[in-house]
């Protein structure tokens, strides 16, 4: 009896705790769902698995493919934090890149510590909890009910912007934006040094995060409401008055200062490189109503074209019923009347264009998709439901006098979610849909009759429950919605994908430096090269909107820019341009490379087939020199197999009766129903030469496998099992001069002459303009010959004698850090190229001694070194970054100061009437 006692008082003394945290649990309970029971893992490189190479793998995908995320996000952190390298410059990323800081200024960002196969799922739980318990205590401090709080602090954590937005920099600037309303609360009370700095922080933080357009967004909002609550406050005291505004300036200077290793590089590189250019208009971009439908049904998209992250308005069901009970009470709910009129002119701003002029004149903003300020929205919409909700349980006897409004303002919130159903009724959705949009009317329904309840009865214990109802459906409702968006690959799958066949051949051939591209809007897509060690010259990054590296990349291929800042080539222009890159291979997709279709009127299983039973065998004729890859039709009847179950084939010449070639292939990730591929030395004689091909494997009966042959006879030749009309669904692939075929469906060239990483040179040719070098470049390629133009810094060198043996680079050195060290040795004064990009920041050493860096080849990295044997180094040096470096830290002291000698600062600013 003494010990239930004891716990009666303990969860007596401690129940807010324990709703906390049971509210907590259910939300990320059902959010996760799907990880949970399901046998999902949370990766945004479910993408990655849905295109070659990688769809060899046949790994299980669900939910969005988000490109962003897996070719930017996730390869930087993993080049950059999960293998401990500090530096500014990305040697990795396509021909390199400047580093952006906020990869290291931003906290969250060193979960990637973690194993990957751990991070994203850490950091999403994160992100959640963060935005939870910011809004929680944001409406705490404006004394909303805890029910109030709760349900603002769920709709916003699993608001359409969490969501939808979860692997970008978005979501983590929203997740901290009440807190920084918040502190406006607090400095608005009393103005304390300790309130200045965490506001300073949190600022610091939201534009570290990596999308700093999305600040601003909030800063703005935070503006107008630090303006009108501290006139409203202190409009007959001028001096508490300039104190608030003042603090707030103070806030937003230090945070800025802070961030200046990210900012400052950013707004000069966005400044320059034609990055506004590319994005003018965009500020005129509205949405039709038709995605008001959002707010009520954020997956139904039919007919709707704007990608569902930039245009899906969720907030929750309840958010937008309750939303006219916003003019119900309105001097009772603070800061009601404030978000009441921010929604009326952001809906104004976000579906028509009647404020568009002004918000073009907005600074940090205009450059951005009006329609981005969703995130405003969803923020307004989770603070008013928590008001609203609050303020009904807080009021109730106000409202039970005022059941006729109350019952008529909520009608009118049904009344628009009917609206958008007739809408959606006409649509043919698919079965789960259909779930999805009954789910929400039960949901609207219980939360319509527990509003309802609530206003006729008086038992403590009846409210109670129907508060914990509400709160329950608003869980639901929520962390449905975010389950239904969550980007996830098969439990047994690895976030980084595993090497295929192909990419392990080029990364063992290209161990120099040398370099890849890849034809193909998705095939090995820009960025997740990085991850191998792969060279690349695609990627995803503001460095492909400088005007050189456009100008020189659309000359490649003129429709390479597939957005203002990713690299995808859907054609080669011109290979003399790669070449000058240092591109040794081009990747492509096999698809269409075989002499015959696989099949003309429908294929049938054959008989089961396993370890110890007699092989298939199958006889064709090549058509072409070069036989290298074989594709068989394979039924694996949907079992697991190992690394070590396999099939195995050996090719037989019938002339001769010699096995010409072997090889073998795993099981393990092949999909059902699919094709199998074996790929081996391409024989080079192989034009009509007839072969015999055997097949056999190493299954064992339990995990029996299958064959299909054709409906029709459409191979030449026989067939092992005679009494089958028809042959193996058999596919010969044949590789051009220079091509392997890989068994993950990629075709890998190798171009016959090409520019190593570190060049030296013996022929100069300088040139009028910057666009005449690039001209010049693409009509001829000499990997020894280097252009200049007389548009930049040049160097007065001659032309040379033609390189002798004897004169060579050597000792290669490429660092995590960019930097890059290699011995030469010369007989005469030479150009030396490094043909990687050259962003005007790159100083060089020759033992020793600074030398200057030019400008070479339109694009890279070129010095004059003397004659006889150097040892040279390539630094990465941006005199503005280490500026900023500088003036961060003088900040860092400056608000250690401020917290170590607060007390007395305090005294000091109260002796000027500034405190409250």
């Amino acid at each position: 009896m003494v010990y239930f006692e004891k716990m009666k008082k303990l969860i007596r003394n401690n129940q807010k705790y324990l709703v906390a945290i049971i509210v907590i649990a259910f939300m990320l309970l059902l959010l996760y769902s799907p990880i949970i029971f399901d046998g999902w893992k949370l990766s945004f490189t479910n993408v990655t698995y849905s295109f070659s190479p990688f769809d060899s793998l046949g790994v299980k995908t669900k939910g969005p493919f988000l490109s962003d995320p897996a070719d930017n996000v996730y390869p930087i952190a993993y080049q950059s934090i999960h293998n401990l390298t500090f530096t500014s410059w990305i040697s990795m990323l396509g021909i390199g890149a400047p580093q952006s800081m906020s990869i290291y200024l931003f906290f969250l960002n060193y979960v990637y510590l973690l194993p990957f196969d751990i991070a994203p799922l850490v950091i999403s739980i994160v992100k959640v909890l963060i935005a939870f318990f910011a809004m929680y205590f944001y409406m705490k401090h404006l004394k909303i009910s805890r029910i109030g709080c709760y349900i603002s602090s769920v709709s916003y954590a699993l608001c359409s912007t969490m969501v939808v937005w979860h692997g970008w920099p978005h979501s983590e600037v929203t997740m901290l934006a009440p807190l920084l309303f918040l502190v406006m609360d607090l400095l608005l009370e009393k103005i304390k040094v300790s309130t200045i700095v965490c506001g300073s922080l949190i600022i610091f933080c939201m534009l570290v995060a990596g999308m700093p357009t999305y600040t601003a967004y909030f800063m703005y909002l935070v503006g107008c409401y630090v303006l009108y609550y501290g006139l409203k406050k202190y409009w007959n005291d001028k001096r508490k008055l300039l104190g608030y505004f003042f603090s707030f300036f103070a806030c937003v200077v230090l945070g800025a200062l802070l961030s200046l290793p990210y900012t400052l590089e950013l707004l000069q590189t966005v400044g320059g490189n034609g990055y506004n250019d590319s994005r003018k208009g965009l500020a005129e971009a509205k949405l039709s109503l038709d995605y008001l439908r959002t707010l009520f049904f954020p997956y139904v998209r039919e007919d709707l074209t704007i990608h569902v992250n930039e245009a899906t308005l969720y907030t929750g069901i309840l958010a937008m019923v309750s939303l006219p009970l916003s003019f119900l009470n309105i001097k009772k709910k603070p800061k009601d009347m404030f978000f009441l009129v921010s929604l009326i002119v952001l809906f104004i701003l976000v579906f028509t264009n009647l404020l568009s002029p002004i918000y073009q004149m907005l600074p940090l903003v205009n450059t951005s998709i009006r329609y981005r300020l969703i995130v405003l929205i969803n923020f307004s919409l989770s603070v008013l439901v928590g008001l609203n909700i609050g303020d009904i349980f807080e009021n109730l006897a106000d409202y039970k006098k005022k059941k006729f409004f109350f019952v008529s303002l909520l009608g009118i919130g049904i009344g628009f979610f009917y609206i958008a159903y007739s809408i959606i009724d006409s649509y043919k959705l698919s079965k789960a849909l259909n779930e999805q949009v009954d789910t929400a009317k039960l949901v609207l329904i219980a939360l319509f009759v527990i509003c309802v309840i609530t206003l006729f009865v008086k038992n403590r214990v009846t409210i109670t429950l129907c508060k914990l109802s509400l709160i329950i459906l608003v869980i639901i409702d929520m962390a449905g919605f975010g389950s239904y968006y969550l980007p996830l690959i098969s439990n047994d799958a690895s976030v980084i994908p595993p090497i295929t066949d192909s990419l392990s051949y080029v990364k063992e051939n290209t161990k120099n430096q040398e370099k890849t591209a890849s034809i193909g809007q998705w095939t090995f897509f820009a960025s997740n090269n990085m991850y191998y060690n792969i060279r690349d010259v695609r990627g995803h990054n503001f460095v492909y909107t400088n005007k050189d590296i456009k100008n020189y990349y659309e000359a490649i291929d003129d429709e390479a820019y597939s957005t203002p800042t990713r690299i995808a080539f859907h054609k080669i222009d011109n290979e003399n341009l790669l070449k000058y890159l240092g591109v040794k291979y081009i990747l492509s997709e096999s698809e269409g490379a075989s002499d015959r279709e696989p099949f003309i009127s429908g294929v049938t299983p054959l008989r089961e087939f396993y370890e110890g039973e007699k092989v298939f065998t199958q006889t064709f004729t090549a058509t072409e020199n070069n036989l290298s890859t074989l594709k068989l039709m394979i039924g694996t009847y949907q079992g697991k197999f190992t690394e070590q179950d396999s099939v195995a084939i050996q090719l037989i010449d019938l002339q001769s009766d010699e096995i010409i070639r072997q090889a073998s292939t795993s099981l393990y990730k092949q999909k059902d129903n699919d094709y199998i591929t074996f790929s081996f030395d391409p024989i080079g004689n192989s034009k009509d030469t007839e072969y015999k091909l055997v097949i056999k494997t190493n299954v064992q009966e339990e995990h029996k496998i299958t064959f299909y042959a054709s409906n029709e006879k459409s191979y030449e030749g026989d067939f092992s099992e005679t009494d089958y009309r028809g042959n193996l669904v058999l596919q010969p692939f044949y590789s051009t001069q220079n091509e392997r075929i890989g068994g993950d469906g990629i075709t890998v060239r190798e171009l016959e002459d090409f520019s190593q990483q570190i060049q030296l040179t013996d022929e100069i040719i300088t040139e009028k303009t910057s666009k005449d070098v690039l001209s010049s470049m693409e009509n001829n390629y000499r990997k020894n010959r280097v252009y200049f133009s007389k548009e930049d810094n040049y160097p007065n060198v001659l032309n040379s004698n033609k390189l002798s043996a004897e004169e060579s680079i050597s000792s290669p050195v490429n660092n995590r850090d960019g930097t890059i060290s290699f011995d030469a040795t010369v007989d005469e004064s030479r150009v030396v190229l490094i043909n990687e990009y050259n962003d005007g920041n790159w100083d060089a050493y020759i033992d020793g001694q600074k030398t200057t860096v030019y400008k070479g080849n339109y694009l890279f990295r070129a010095i004059v070194i003397p004659k006889g044997n150097h040892t040279i180094v390539l630094k990465h040096n941006s005199k503005s970054l280490f500026i900023s470096w500088i003036v961060t830290g003088v900040t860092v002291v400056v608000l250690l100061i401020l917290v170590l000698f607060r007390k007395k600062l305090q005294i000091l600013l109260s002796k000027y009437g500034i405190t409250v």
